[in-house]
């Protein structure tokens, strides 16, 4: 029993020492990738929001994986609905479930080091490096995919951040020539091992095969004189690579349709960045699962390779 507490022991500590020079490794990729936003044109402002310059037109989005809680800064909290409209500074106490404007606290732990390390591969396999737009303030003192109001509630400071963070994206999107893909990259806990790949469209929307819905990659669709068929299922959809890598996505050509699986299917940024309202850059939000974050080193370094070699697929494909 003694040798086996030992070695139990042991082997945790192997795998904390891994885990910490993963880390490390991870905070040198942008100085292994050669770039600096001070090298480029696009420059936060806040010492809170990282940029890594890229010369192709991909962008990889990571709001909700940041470590920071300044205390100057206000937390966020539930609100009451009052009017038709959440109040973030109304009082909770006695207000009934139903009338709870609800808000998510939690990071998407890991989704930056799968970001990372994705962006070092593909540069490795292709010489070629994406935009990354960071956000490392924790999610519940800023949610970046959220509207304003949610995101920031109240706090002055708060805002500017957030503000930083989308004028980034902004900026970056609107230096890039043709047409652009930006990837919005999150973290689910669904309990199904499954990558969810969201095009905006619902649920209910997908299991009734309706696709009125004007998707987050329109100009792709025209581009490519796709149905929305092909771009969720199809088999050169972003889900078929993911499934031919060995890793299970949602939707796929497997997995059409959630049916009463959990899903995703794009917040505020693939909603505002994406072609559905025009432009020729296209937005898709992916939701890489808990077994995948929350796994070993290996598991998590072979999930960000096999997505550096998805992502340039489908890239160098449809871009």
């Amino acid at each position: 029993t003694k040798l086996i507490l030992l070695d139990s022991l042991l082997q945790e500590k192997i795998e904390t020492m891994l885990e910490l020079m993963l880390d490390m490794w991870i905070l040198s990729i942008p100085v292994l990738l050669g770039v600096s936003s001070e090298d480029s044109a696009i420059v936060p402002t806040t010492k809170y929001i990282q940029y890594i310059p890229g010369d192709i037109n991909l962008i990889i989005s990571v709001p909700h994986d940041g470590r920071s809680k300044p205390k100057d800064l206000g937390d966020r909290r539930n609100g009451v609905k009052i009017g038709g409209k959440c109040d973030y500074a109304a009082e909770l106490t006695g207000v009934k479930a139903k009338d709870i404007c609800k808000v998510v606290l939690h990071a998407d732990l890991n989704s930056k080091k799968i970001g990372l390390l994705m962006a070092e591969e593909y540069k490795r396999i292709s010489g070629k490096q994406p935009h990354m737009v960071i956000a490392n303030l924790h999610r519940s003192k800023v949610d970046f995919n959220r509207d304003s109001l949610v995101g920031a509630q109240y706090d002055q400071q708060s805002h500017i951040i957030y503000k930083d963070y989308h004028d980034t994206i902004v900026k970056v999107r609107k230096s890039l020539k043709g047409p652009g893909l930006l990837i919005d990259l999150h973290g689910q806990a669904h309990n199904q091992n499954s990558t969810e790949l969201g095009y905006l469209y619902k649920t209910e929307e997908l299991n009734s095969s309706n696709y009125t819905r004007t998707p987050s990659v329109r100009s792709l669709m025209q581009r490519k004189k796709w149905k929305a068929e092909d771009v969720t299922f199809g088999n050169q959809s972003l889900g078929a690579l993911f499934e031919r890598e060995g890793y299970r996505a949602l939707p796929s050509p497997r997995q059409p349709r959630p049916g009463k699986d959990k899903y995703y299917r794009g917040g505020f940024i693939t909603q505002t960045y994406g072609s559905s309202d025009g432009g020729s850059v296209d937005a898709i939000q992916i939701e890489v699962q808990g077994e995948i974050r929350f796994g070993s080193t290996k598991v998590l370094e072979g999930y960000s390779k096999a997505l550096a070699r998805v992502l340039r697929s489908f890239y160098e494909r449809n871009y």
